[in-house]
């Protein structure tokens, strides 16, 4: 990442609209126009939804709705086009199914690393991972593609290696 930086001055440009676009919401500017504020402030408008429907979560058809209904409540001055929700599919997980439906998600996405033939599988371990990195930072389970290419992906690898577990025990 230092390299980046100090060798190319598009890396440094995006360094400093970040800092730049988290100022102005540290400092509670008008954040409409700044794309990581707006994430920001997605999730501190969960929060208060979080804490108090915690263990089971408002519903997951309902997340939406719960999170509209908050920017009413308050809108962090942002304008009704750019009020988000949140954009991690654990945040999401935690809000629709609560602390237990994040605990049977978490299970399910890293189940298959309890497997031996699962720890030996370098791209089970590679899949999972960038599964795992892109969930921070997106709710990939919202968009068709997103579902679809995890369902395919987790799938054919975890039936592929559970296949090939069985027939090395045999």
């Amino acid at each position: 990442p230092w390299l980046a930086y100090s060798q190319f001055e598009s890396v440094r440009q995006r360094v400093h609209a970040t800092v730049h676009d988290v100022q102005q919401y540290e400092i509670q500017n008008d954040i409409n126009n700044f794309s990581l504020s707006r994430r920001l402030t997605a999730v501190e408008a969960a929060l208060p939804l979080i804490r108090e429907h915690w263990l089971l979560g408002v519903g997951p058809a309902d997340t939406h709705l719960a999170m509209r209904t908050q920017y009413e409540w308050r809108d962090y001055g942002l304008q009704r086009a750019n009020q988000a929700d949140v954009h991690s599919q654990y945040l999401e997980t935690l809000l629709g199914s609560g602390v237990i439906g994040l605990t049977l998600w978490l299970a399910v996405v890293f189940w298959p690393l309890t497997r031996p033939w699962a720890r030996r599988d370098p791209y089970l371990w590679l899949f999972i991972t960038a599964q795992a990195a892109t969930m921070l930072v997106t709710d990939i389970l919202s968009l068709q593609i997103g579902l679809n290419l995890f369902v395919f992906g987790y799938g054919f690898l975890v039936v592929a290696g559970e296949r090939r577990g069985q027939t090395q025990i045999i």
